[in-house]
């Protein structure tokens, strides 16, 4: 989810979402103490950091890729909101 938020922040941010209702859902349950979950959140945090930073060159290719995959799908709603710095 946060190497997803660097890329597209409305993606990203509805990855989070998810994420906490789950975690929450596991902690709940008995599944996970707390601790597990906060450090998988630094977990996470850490590797989306590093994806984001290092892979970006390897990546933004494969965005491409799958953009013009999706484009005919999805269009003209994500054209109009993609921001500048991933052209």
């Amino acid at each position: 989810a946060f190497a997803v938020i660097a890329y597209d922040r409305l993606a990203g941010a509805l990855f989070i979402a998810a994420a906490v209702v789950i975690s929450v859902g596991r902690v709940l349950i008995g599944a996970h103490y707390p601790a597990d979950v906060a450090a998988g959140l630094l977990v996470g945090l850490a590797c989306g950091l590093i994806v984001a930073r290092l892979a970006r060159p390897i990546l933004m290719p494969l965005v491409r890729i799958v953009e013009r995959i999706t484009d005919p799908i999805l269009g003209a709603a994500w054209r109009a909101r993609r921001p500048a710095a991933l052209d």
